[in-house]
């Protein structure tokens, strides 16, 4: 017997159809938004919404202490004490949940009665998930500013283990990850289906799936590899993709045996030289001006450094020129008064200088 409503032996004479169970997939609802369940005899028309008189929406079981809400002709109403605004029923018979949380996770359970017909009840599955932010992987090691679905990955020549990096951040369930190998007519090749999970530290209750695919170092210039995620959390962008093209960026070197302002000049044409080769390459332009900024930096303050050294080097030398002079000169003082004590035969002891003047004996 339904709540509200009482036997009525003609109806159980003259039913045709019996009790009838459907069940569905799993239901996946956005957490923090509108969630509706949808009732599966309405929505495959198989009850048409003219005859439903009552309908009936349960949690985890079906008896009277998990019943959450009800329709009876017309007038809905929450049950067991929950406040109004947590659960609705829609004109469409779904049990409509305002603000979705991960404790609405579970089997709800569904009773619809028609007019002259037996009930109709089921259940539906339902989960929670947590879209990500970006409708795409992220592949780390790619430039920023390129297209989400596209992107270049720049290597340095010198790099030993170049490798690609893909992930999938803040989302409930966790996605699968895969790598494939883009070949220039469009075949693609599965290098690498493995990938880790890790609880996000960031969103709570949410995963964070990477893959990392090593590349080798040599023979990876201007080649393509594809990165795609599957998984329930996506929702409409499931299946999505990033494919990443990568590229070895050259080393500057530098001339030996230059001043520095010659090898400063020399990089800046280099790198210059590499801007304009590379007009349609934006991210080979920001790196070539980067590598610029960064030697053009590295050269002034060496400069700076060289320029101190030298002038301490000329101000001691200075200091020792003058010294010297100031000796020489107390030299050749010293002679010279040695020479007049010799022919003048004078007892020098008794006038010998003393702090750079001449006394008098008594």
């Amino acid at each position: 017997m339904l709540p509200g409503e009482k036997h009525s032996g003609l109806r159980l004479l003259t039913a045709v159809l019996l009790i009838s169970r459907i069940t569905s997939s799993t239901l996946f609802l956005e957490r923090g938004s509108r969630g509706v369940i949808p009732c599966p005899p309405v929505t495959s028309g198989q009850l048409p919404l003219h005859e439903i008189t009552a309908q009936y929406w349960y949690v985890t079981r079906v008896q009277d202490g998990n019943l959450l809400i009800s329709s009876f002709r017309g007038r809905v109403a929450p049950q067991n004490s929950i406040p109004e605004g947590v659960y609705d029923i829609d004109r469409n018979f779904s049990l409509v949940i305002e603000n979705v949380t991960d404790s609405d996770e579970g089997i709800y359970f569904y009773k619809a009665k028609p007019r002259l017909r037996m009930v109709v009840d089921g259940h539906v599955t339902v989960a929670v998930k947590v879209s990500p932010k970006e409708p795409f992987p992220e592949v780390t090691e790619c430039t920023r500013g390129a297209p989400k679905s596209e992107c270049k990955a720049v290597f340095s020549h010198d790099v030993m283990k170049p490798r690609l990096t893909c992930s999938v951040r803040n989302v409930k369930p966790a996605v699968v990850l895969r790598w494939f190998l883009v070949y220039s007519d469009g075949g693609i090749e599965l290098l690498s289906d493995r990938f880790d999970v890790e609880q996000s530290e960031v969103l709570e209750n949410t995963f964070t799936t990477s893959t990392s695919l090593p590349l080798s170092s040599t023979k990876v210039n201007d080649k393509k590899f594809r990165c795609e995620a599957y998984g329930e959390a996506l929702g409409a962008t499931n299946g999505s993709r990033v494919t990443a093209t990568v590229m070895e960026y050259p080393v500057l070197q530098t001339t030996p045996h230059l001043t520095s302002l010659q090898t400063t000049t020399a990089v800046m044409r280099e790198a210059m030289g590499l801007i304009s080769a590379t007009t349609d390459k934006p991210d080979s332009i920001a790196n070539a001006l980067i590598a610029v900024t960064v030697t053009a930096a590295l050269s002034i303050t060496v400069n700076i450094f060289l320029a101190m050294a030298i002038c301490k080097i000329k101000s001691t030398r200075r200091k020792n020129e003058t010294k010297s002079k100031k000796d020489a000169q107390k030299f050749a003082e010293n002679e010279e008064f040695n020479g007049r004590c010799a022919d003048t035969s004078q007892d020098c002891e008794a006038v010998r200088p003393l702090n750079g003047t001449r006394e008098e004996s008594v």
